[in-house]
């Protein structure tokens, strides 16, 4: 089951639960574990390239910690994209595309003007900046190579 930080999930042979987390790319996939990391693109002439790697370990001491072990798993996600835009250059990643930058960009200024500074701060505010904050989010998947990538996504880790 795929849960709201974009992880899944699996229960192994030998009933452990398996974490597998996934990023579908402009033209390929990303998709780490919790040791390693595999990614696949298809360049521009039609060839498909691979790599893989160890993942790095960063909270190795916050580890039994309830709060702090989340950001550092979210953080060791996170580290994984350097490593693979240095393994595969060809990799575009899903904000790599002056659309969603622009939309970012006025997603940030939009919502800094509705939590303008003096303002009372509402949940109607509130919603108003969560709202706000999935249109790049869409925007990008408007397009259909991200929509069809994230497709395989979600068909790679239920194959698994």
């Amino acid at each position: 089951m795929k849960s709201a930080v974009g992880s899944w999930q699996l229960a192994t042979a030998e009933g452990e639960k398996l974490r597998l987390g996934g990023m579908a790319l402009r033209n390929g996939l990303l998709v780490h574990g919790p040791t390693h990391w595999a990614a696949a693109v298809r360049t521009s002439e039609g060839q498909v390239r691979v790599a893989s790697g160890p993942k790095p370990r960063l909270g190795r001491a916050v580890e039994r910690v309830p709060g702090l072990r989340g950001v550092a798993k979210l953080a060791e996600a996170m580290a994984v994209i350097p490593l693979v835009k240095k393994a595969l250059p060809e990799a575009r990643l899903p904000m790599q595309d002056m659309r969603t930058m622009a939309s970012m960009g006025v997603v940030t200024l939009t919502a800094h003007a509705i939590r303008r500074p003096g303002a009372a701060r509402s949940a109607g505010r509130e919603a108003a900046v969560a709202l706000l904050s999935v249109a790049p989010a869409l925007l990008a998947l408007r397009r259909g190579d991200l929509a069809a990538w994230h497709g395989v996504e979600h068909k790679s880790i239920a194959a698994y």
